[in-house]
């Protein structure tokens, strides 16, 4: 799997240094999704998403990037994004 960032509005990948790609296979991999949103919003990378790539356009998953007005929502050592963390559910 390739973490990737994805801007939908202009069906482009982020490849490096603020250059964008139509080629999926020139993108930069970011590793996880935590890095991907962190770098984006400290670019101020705006409506762009995580994308998890596996290789297949069925199975990817795209992640929006949480925007803040003061600063960076996503930090570095956080567990983001939290509204998609699995919760525990205990039988009752």
């Amino acid at each position: 799997m390739r973490v990737l960032l994805w801007d939908g509005r202009k069906g482009l990948y982020y490849r490096a240094t603020d250059t964008w790609t139509v080629e999926v296979s020139d993108a930069e991999d970011f590793g996880t999704s935590l890095r991907a949103a962190y770098y984006a919003q400290q670019r101020g990378l705006g409506g762009v998403e995580v994308l998890l790539d596996f290789g297949d356009a069925e199975y990817n998953v795209y992640l929006r990037v949480p925007e803040s007005e003061n600063g960076s929502a996503v930090h570095e050592d956080s567990a983001w994004p939290a509204e998609t963390t699995p919760t525990a559910q205990t039988a009752g």
